[in-house]
C-alpha cells in the first residue's frame, strides 16, 4: 500500500499504475515520459536511480531491490552511483546497468566548486540520456535536482531518513517541486508541512514481493 499527501496534509491511500503503463492524468506542471514516443525508438522507459553512497546500507539495499524489480517489470532502470562498492558489484551480479562517478560525492579535498560538480553530473545524465531521474540521499539529490532541470528531464526524489533533510528544506524555500517520496509516515507528514506542492509527497513503505 502507498500513501498520496493530501493539501490539507493528511495521507490518503494510493494504487500506483502498474509497471509500463502511462498514469491516466499528471499532476500539474509534471511532465512524465511516453514510453511509445522515445527518440531514439527504445519502447521501455528508461530510469536513473542516483545514490551518493555504494556501502552496504538502507538506501543502497532499496535501490537495489528497486532496480532489479523494475527490469524484470520491462522497464529499463539503470543506475548511477559513486564508486566500485558493494551497489556496484550487486548491480552487475544482477544484471542492472551500472556507472559510477566520483563527483556524486567527492572528498572535502576536492578543488572544484559546487557548480562544476553539478556540471560534471549534467553530462553524465546527458550520456545515460534516461527518461526519469529519481535522486536518493541528500547528496545526490543537491547535484541531480538541478542537473536534471538542465536537461529537462523530470526528477523524483525519495527521502530514506527521518533526519532533517536540508536539501528539501532549501529546494522548499525557493519554490522548486518535484515528487518526493518517503518511505516511512512519518518523513511524509513532515515533508508535507513545509513542500510548495503537497500534492506530489508519497509514502511508500519499503517492501519486497513474497512467494504467495
Amino acid at each position: 500500500t502507498a500513501w498520496r499527501a493530501r493539501r490539507n496534509g493528511s495521507l490518503m491511500k494510493w494504487t500506483p499504475e502498474p509497471p509500463g503503463r502511462r498514469p491516466t492524468s499528471e499532476p500539474a506542471g509534471i511532465r512524465l515520459p511516453d514510453p511509445n514516443h522515445r527518440s531514439d525508438g527504445d519502447s521501455l522507459v528508461r530510469v536513473t536511480h542516483v545514490v551518493s553512497n555504494f556501502g552496504l546500507g538502507g538506501a543502497e539495499r532499496h535501490v537495489l531491490t528497486l532496480a532489479t524489480a523494475q527490469r524484470e517489470a520491462g522497464v529499463d532502470a539503470t543506475v548511477l552511483t559513486v564508486g566500485d562498492g558493494y551497489l556496484a558489484r550487486a548491480c552487475a551480479e544482477r544484471g542492472v546497468p551500472v556507472t559510477t562517478e566520483l563527483q556524486l560525492n567527492p572528498p572535502r579535498t576536492d578543488p572544484r566548486t559546487p557548480a562544476e560538480n553539478v556540471a560534471r553530473i549534467t553530462e553524465v545524465l546527458a550520456g545515460l540520456a534516461p527518461d526519469i531521474v529519481h535522486a536518493h540521499l541528500h547528496r545526490a539529490g543537491s547535484k541531480v535536482v538541478p542537473a536534471a532541470r538542465e536537461l529537462g528531464l523530470p526528477v523524483a526524489y525519495t527521502l530514506h531518513s527521518a533526519e532533517f533533510d536540508h536539501f528539501l528544506a532549501a529546494q522548499f524555500v525557493v519554490g522548486n517541486s518535484f515528487p518526493v517520496i518517503s518511505v516511512f509516515d512519518g518523513g511524509a507528514r513532515s515533508v508535507i508541512r513545509d513542500a510548495p506542492r503537497p500534492d506530489l509527497v508519497f509514502h511508500v513503505p519499503n517492501g519486497v514481493h513474497r512467494p504467495a
